[in-house]
């Protein structure tokens, strides 16, 4: 996987900027470029709050994007 669980779990009924609940955040550890507009292009070092996982190893989150500073949302693996 590109990310990994941070130390941090989010409290119950935290939820993103999209209203969606926050299961936990994760912290990236490799670069990842998406392959299509459903998933997250993401870096070393990145933040990303963990909205769903599914068992196939990619989850969905969200995160701020570093040329807008909005609220992003894909999947990612």
């Amino acid at each position: 996987p590109a990310a990994t669980n941070s130390s941090a779990v989010a409290g119950a009924n935290q939820l993103s900027e999209s209203g969606k609940e926050i299961l936990f955040y994760v912290k990236v550890l490799y670069d990842y470029d998406a392959d299509n507009n459903k998933e997250l292009t993401i870096r070393e070092g990145d933040v990303i709050s963990v909205l769903a996982v599914s068992a196939d190893g990619w989850w969905d989150g969200e995160m701020t994007d570093r040329r807008t500073g909005r609220a992003i949302q894909g999947t990612f693996p």
